[in-house]
């Protein structure tokens, strides 16, 4: 298995960008610079590219490059910057946590074009983009509501949460009829029926840790849902069966605040944002099946591999 990865960080005095890894049959090489960039907060690929909300002098935005690290492409359309970025139909689709924004903006023939943006509310929170069949689903966390839009931005009626759940992330389920989503706020998982959408369960991830538990990412694994939660420094793995969900294991991940991870066959990637440490896991049937080791990476907050 040999797998290339990018690690999207805040930058600081130690931080300078977009970091690239390399991982050969249990072996994680040395990371290395990718781009000098500000702030490269989350990532995305876009065809061979790699994309990434970043910080220019100017303003804040979006920046892509090539596979040696080359800036291509640049727009600045933000005041601050996006927490997140998705790649669909060669459109871009980013959630702005600060600003209470969903943009949508086009990239052809090498140029990107901001086409569209919604404003939902001052300081929102929006923290993903999601796609459901012809609809655009966009978590704000400060709402405690996922705005439901239209391609064309048109808003619909939100889907609702309990007050001061703090929806996140989400992932479906493989039939897309169900949706699973982290409360930062509440540290609980939700099942939504999409066919009504509205909130038919939920799990408790954190009463049982002696901390602020700040549920972070969340990724599915075949028939389970990986769940990182920062303050007790764990990833989480729940069992769902349509709206039925549970805790089937715990593991620690070596590290400091796990804001963000990416799991590619048996492997699990984790950035630890706290202890500046990049840590690979190998995983079986939704346990941890060894621990690998880690690599160096400062103020690590997003992951993303290919083959």
């Amino acid at each position: 298995m040999s797998y290339r990865g990018f690690v999207g960080t805040y930058t600081t005095d130690r931080s300078q960008g977009i970091y690239s890894f390399e991982y050969d049959h249990g072996k994680l090489y040395e990371p290395k610079l990718f781009a000098k960039v500000r702030n490269p907060k989350y990532l995305c690929f876009a065809d061979d590219n790699i994309a990434a909300v970043c910080d220019f002098p100017t303003g804040s935005g979006i920046a892509i490059y090539d596979e040696e690290g080359t800036c291509i492409s640049k727009l600045v359309y933000e005041e601050k910057t996006s927490c997140y970025i998705t790649y669909r139909d060669s459109c871009f689709y980013t959630a702005n946590f600060h600003e209470g924004t969903m943009s949508i903006v086009s990239y052809k023939n090498g140029e990107l074009r901001l086409e569209k943006k919604v404003k939902f509310k001052e300081k929102a929170g929006c923290h993903e983009v999601l796609f459901y069949q012809d609809l655009i689903l966009v978590p704000c966390l400060h709402m405690d509501e996922i705005q439901v839009l239209q391609r064309d931005g048109t808003v619909l009626e939100p889907i609702l949460f309990e007050a001061h759940a703090g929806c996140r992330h989400g992932v479906f389920s493989k039939d897309k009829k169900y949706l699973y989503v982290v409360g930062e706020l509440s540290n609980c998982l939700y099942a939504i029926d999409m066919e009504s959408r509205k909130v038919v369960n939920q799990l408790d991830l954190g009463s049982d840790f002696d901390c602020e538990c700040l549920t972070a990412a969340v990724k599915m694994f075949e028939d389970d849902l990986l769940i990182s939660i920062r303050g007790a420094n764990v990833i989480r793995v729940v069992h769902v069966e349509g709206e039925n969900m549970t805790i089937k294991t715990t593991f620690d991940t070596f590290g400091e605040h796990p804001r963000d991870f990416s799991v590619i066959d048996n492997m699990l990637f984790v950035a630890n944002r706290d202890s500046d440490s990049l840590n690979v896991f190998n995983i079986k049937n939704g346990y941890l099946n060894s621990y690998i080791g880690e690599k160096t990476v400062y103020e690590g907050v997003c992951v993303i591999i290919r083959r």
